[in-house]
């Protein structure tokens, strides 16, 4: 099972200020920015680099890494798409983003949900897209991200995809790698939550969109 679970403690505390229900709009939305752009770097670090050589303004040659010149899409829900989405996309060079809308629908639902709406980057005919990555926030059921998954997959045919999250269950990502077997990882942070009979994550976050609102 290709799962890479982020542990540090900067990533936890950005994870413990989002779970607190003292956390106001404006905190939770920042804080689902910068965790998202924490798991877009490492995403970067392991799947986007590239062994290179530069000269240096001393006349030396330095070896290093670089960012890959590839085409890589970043998407999710449309609840995501401006938090925690948007912070993955900033990590990642030359990455556009994208949104479907299952207008809320969660759990087995959301497998059959209609797609109200969606926002996709231009691309030009030809492209080769490399990698996608799509970043749900929450993962509970795995449903709505196994949705994602499929109708990207379909569309766009990407080399890579890797799904992105910051609040888990294990029963989720079971159901993920067994719907989407080529999934290349899934990153995560700290220890998975439960699930209720409901389907929520607890001790989880609640309705996260619904907190995102105010």
């Amino acid at each position: 099972m290709n799962l890479k679970i982020i542990e540090d403690k900067y990533s936890q505390a950005l994870q413990t200020k989002i779970r607190s229900r003292n956390t106001d709009k404006e905190d939770l939305r920042g804080a689902l920015i910068k965790l998202g752009q924490k798991i877009g770097i490492d995403i970067v670090s392991d799947n986007m680099l590239e062994e290179t050589e530069v000269s240096t303004p001393m006349d030396q040659i330095f070896q290093g890494y670089s960012f890959c010149n590839s085409v890589n899409l970043v998407y999710s829900t449309k609840d995501d798409y401006e938090f925690f989405a948007k912070g993955i996309s900033l990590a990642i060079p030359n990455s556009m983003q994208g949104y479907f809308d299952f207008q809320g629908v969660r759990g087995p639902d959301a497998l059959t949900q209609p797609v109200r709406a969606a926002s996709h980057p231009t691309i030009k005919p030809g492209t080769i897209v490399d990698t996608v990555v799509i970043a749900k926030a929450v993962l509970a059921t795995g449903c709505t991200a196994i949705s994602l998954a499929k109708n990207i997959m379909s569309k766009f045919q990407p080399k890579n995809l890797i799904i992105a999250s910051s609040f888990y269950s294990q029963s989720g990502i079971k159901e993920l790698f067994v719907e989407i077997p080529n999934i290349k990882f899934i990153y995560t942070v700290g220890k998975p939550d439960t699930l209720n009979e409901d389907g929520m994550l607890i001790p989880g976050v609640g309705n996260l969109d619904s907190r995102l609102l105010g």
